[in-house]
Parts: structure tokens; C-alpha cells; sequence
């Protein structure tokens, strides 16, 4: 029984449209991603992650601070690395060109594409455009 109420919602979520992110000029899928004024930033198992200058971030890791830059709260045992003029956890997020972070979503990091961080399996890159997946 469970089975078959659930295949409706399959359906729907495969059914999902692309909208359009006018401040990055991007497609994406609004269950996966939220657009924020300077870019798109990944959902994560329910938690969305924000814009912060030119990052977005777990609130479960970091604040913004008043200057738009990512400050590392909760501090463990780990390395605290820097990317650019932001520190961040390796085992959280992934640096790309010395100064873009993006996170690490089920241990595998996504990629950057322009201004945003996606995940391969469901997006494409081109030209820093996201897209759907190339198969």
C-alpha cells in the first residue's frame, strides 16, 4: 500500500520544472536550489544553504558576519582551512579558483558553474550556465 501512494509523488517530483533565476540568468529546480539575489545555492536534505558574498553556507557551520564574509562558528578538532579571505572545514566544503567555496553534499563535493555550486548528477555546465544533465 505504501508503495502505491508513493508512486504519485515520484511522478511529481520527476515531473518537476526548471525555473528561472533571473538575478544569475540560471535554470534550476527549486527543490535542489534557492535563488538569492547574487546567485543560486544548494538544498541539502531539507536545509538551505544561504548566500553570503560569494559563498553560500550550512548555518550548522558559519555565520555571515555584517561585512558579507563567512565566519566559522563551533570550531572542532579539524583543520580549519582558507579559501581566499574565508575559512571553511575541508570535510564540509570544497574551494574552487582560490576564493569560491561550495559545499560538500553527501560526501561528494559539487562543482561550480559561473556563480553557483551544482551537482553533476543533475546539472550540466556550460559556458557557466547550468543545465540539465548531459547522459
Amino acid at each position: 500500500m505504501k508503495l502505491f501512494l508513493l508512486a504519485p509523488l515520484v511522478a511529481l517530483a520527476a515531473a518537476e520544472d526548471l525555473q528561472w533565476c533571473a538575478a544569475t540568468n540560471q535554470q534550476y529546480y527549486p527543490s535542489k536550489y534557492t535563488c538569492f539575489p547574487t546567485m543560486l545555492c544548494p538544498k541539502n536534505n531539507g536545509e538551505v544553504y544561504l548566500a553570503c558574498g560569494k559563498s553560500c553556507y550550512s548555518t550548522h557551520t558559519y555565520f555571515c558576519d555584517q561585512n558579507n564574509q563567512l565566519q566559522i562558528y563551533n570550531p572542532t578538532n579539524e583543520p580549519i582551512l582558507q579559501c581566499g579571505s574565508k575559512p571553511f572545514y575541508p570535510s564540509k566544503y570544497a574551494c574552487y579558483d582560490g576564493n569560491f567555496l561550495c559545499p560538500i553534499l553527501g560526501g561528494n563535493p559539487t562543482l561550480r558553474c559561473g556563480e553557483a555550486c551544482y551537482n553533476p548528477a543533475e546539472y550540466s555546465c556550460k559556458d557557466g550556465k547550468l543545465g540539465p544533465p548531459f547522459h
